[in-house]
């Protein structure tokens, strides 16, 4: 399906969504639910706290519907949508946390089993950067936001966005390089222990 193609569809899905019809917006659902998912699941780390967020931004977007552009690309709105739902789940959290509230023991702070196990050296990393420019990293190599389309959407200046990445990439550098080398290490000091093993074998 060419690009200009799927503009058509998204505006006639947007306008039809707007006439309140269920189907279409149970399609727009469909189409973004995953790439929603892996974003907030990124950002929490909680698959059932991450539905939660993701069933309170749809059912947002669906109490906007006669509010929504159809000229304008709706994947922008959503995102922007899906991080103040992040944010002000985690000012709920700080909050609780600060404010020494038990939690209800039912997995809330449970580490996910999701299918994005694959990106735990990256995730991991990430959690030792703010969240500031953890988002805009995120945004830009998960999810293939273009630097203008994130400043857009977390409304900052689109240096701003440059600046982060710079950030995050050069931390990200150095912490491959300290991994790298520890990895060579090992791998020195395996040779150096097993190398007289294999000689006595012989």
């Amino acid at each position: 399906m060419s690009e200009n193609r799927s503009i058509i569809d998204e505006k006639e899905l947007l306008k039809a969504i707007k006439n309140s019809d269920n189907n279409a917006f149970k399609e727009l659902s469909e189409i973004y639910y995953k790439q929603l998912y892996g974003f907030i699941w990124r950002r929490i780390g909680d698959s059932e706290t991450v539905k939660d967020i993701l069933q309170d931004l749809f059912l947002n977007v669906w109490k906007l519907r006669h509010n929504l552009d159809e000229e304008r690309p709706i994947k922008p709105y959503l995102f922007a949508a899906a991080n103040n739902l992040i944010i002000n789940y985690s000012k709920k959290k700080t909050f609780l946390r600060n404010n020494k509230v038990d939690l209800p023991q039912d997995g809330f702070l449970s580490n996910s089993s999701s299918s994005l196990e694959w990106e735990y050296y990256i995730n991991d990393a990430l959690l030792e950067i703010p969240e500031n420019l953890k988002v805009v990293f995120m945004m830009n190599k998960f999810e293939g936001f273009k630097y203008a389309e994130i400043a857009e959407i977390l409304r900052i200046s689109e240096k701003t966005v440059e600046s982060r990445m710079s950030k995050i990439l050069k931390f990200l550098r150095k912490k491959y390089i300290h991994a790298l080398k520890l990895l060579l290490l090992i791998f020195q000091f395996m040779i150096v222990f097993f190398a007289p093993l294999f000689v006595l074998k012989k």
